[in-house]
């Protein structure tokens, strides 16, 4: 069985992240989305949990990767 990717929306809304800090996420490496053959990203459920965890690292200010810098 193959894992369901989420769509950009339902990843944003499961995550309560924005677009901007989901790029910035992604240039950084926290999280690895696939692309579709149209170019979309299709984010897998440990996308989700590694930008939960980044969420969760940076509101008890723990020193997070270097995509927090970028959103700082």
């Amino acid at each position: 069985m193959t894992e369901q990717k989420l769509g950009t929306g339902t990843f944003i809304r499961r995550t309560g992240i924005t677009t901007a800090t989901m790029r910035v996420l992604e240039a950084g490496g926290v999280i690895a989305p696939s692309r579709s053959d149209s170019g979309w990203r299709q984010f897998s459920e440990s996308d989700v949990a590694a930008a939960l965890k980044w969420r969760l690292e940076r509101k008890y200010g723990r020193d997070v990767p270097a995509a927090d810098r970028a959103t700082a």
